[in-house]
């Protein structure tokens, strides 16, 4: 189960680039294949 929504404001707290780890970001839409990307499980992506 993902824990944000559509429209809320996050704060990137894992990220193949280190750059963006404290990075504010608005979500956009459920990301359109959850697979594109090895990840854990659980994880649930987003745009």
């Amino acid at each position: 189960m993902p824990k944000c929504s559509w429209g809320d404001l996050v704060d990137v707290v894992y990220t193949e680039n280190n750059v963006n780890i404290g990075t504010i970001v608005k979500v956009l839409d459920v990301h359109p294949n959850q697979l594109e990307i090895q990840s854990h499980p659980a994880d649930f992506l987003w745009t």
